[in-house]
């Protein structure tokens, strides 16, 4: 059997043993040779800086896959990609399709797109923080981040305990605020908790 697959064999499921993903910084920057970027409604090019979620305790999640190492990527090497990509392809804005995209790695990207002077936008998930002040936000603008998605899931103090989520509804509040104060566009992710009410 074929590592990480699951194969059905004479009409039995046969697992394949498991085993860890390369690391980030070991894979290739992603080819789009042969696609039409042109015709996609955004244009938009897909980074990946980090394997998992720093944060990975949300009931509901299944994104995060706890059996997998957490791995980020090296921030120059995020950077040498996107200029790359920009000069291939014309395509000057980045997504950075991680679960979230933690703290830290959004200011090293911000202070190195700033340091080379590159003029590129990106947006990315992210989890509400308070480490969102005006400043900070001001950084990650001129950086060219433009767009924010926050997972609120529920405006119930009590339900954002049960799913584990480890923010407040004044958390998301401030994140959302200061990075608008910004020129950061937002969008939150809500979820259709039972109990909870239209208002």
């Amino acid at each position: 059997p074929l590592p990480n697959v699951v194969a059905r064999v004479d009409g039995a499921a046969v697992v394949g043993p498991r085993t860890p993903p390369p690391a980030l910084d070991d894979l290739p920057p992603p080819v789009f040779d042969g696609l039409n970027l042109r015709r996609y409604p955004t244009e938009m090019l897909p980074l990946q800086s980090t394997s998992r979620c720093t944060w990975g305790q949300c009931v509901f999640c299944y994104h995060d896959d706890r059996h997998l190492p957490h791995d980020r990527r090296d921030v120059a090497g995020l950077v040498d990609d996107m200029q790359a990509l920009a000069e291939r392809t014309g395509i000057r804005s980045f997504f950075l399709a991680d679960c979230e995209t933690p703290m830290p790695t959004m200011e090293a990207l911000a202070d190195l797109l700033l340091e080379r002077g590159l003029d590129l936008r990106w947006s990315a998930l992210a989890r509400a923080d308070d480490r969102f002040t005006p400043e900070r936000c001001e950084r990650l603008y001129a950086s060219g981040l433009r767009v924010l998605m926050i997972g609120l899931e529920t405006t119930s103090e009590e339900a954002l305990v049960k799913l584990r989520k480890g923010i407040t509804v004044d958390t998301v509040e401030r994140s959302v605020r200061h990075a608008a104060g910004a020129g950061i566009a937002n969008f939150l992710f809500v979820l259709e908790y039972p109990g909870d009410t239209l208002e």
